[in-house]
């Protein structure tokens, strides 16, 4: 494993607590919460952005850059 899969592996996971554990909390306490279902696919598909581009970035070689 390569220090940028560790690096991504950890900033996925702060970035996953920091949107999910608010977004469900609000969902549990609040009177309005129940209407955070409704914006809860797209955070969903917005996590699967960052995890997407997190993998991209893993996965690029760093002795291939991009030439303007």
């Amino acid at each position: 494993m390569t220090a940028r899969a560790v690096i991504a592996i950890l900033l996925g996971a702060v970035i996953f607590l920091a949107v999910v554990i608010p977004v469900a909390w609000i969902i549990n306490t609040k009177d309005w919460g129940v209407a955070m279902i409704f914006p809860a696919p797209f955070i969903v598909y917005g996590l699967m952005v960052v995890a997407r581009r997190l993998d991209e970035w893993v996965r690029a070689d760093p002795k291939r850059r991009r030439q303007p």
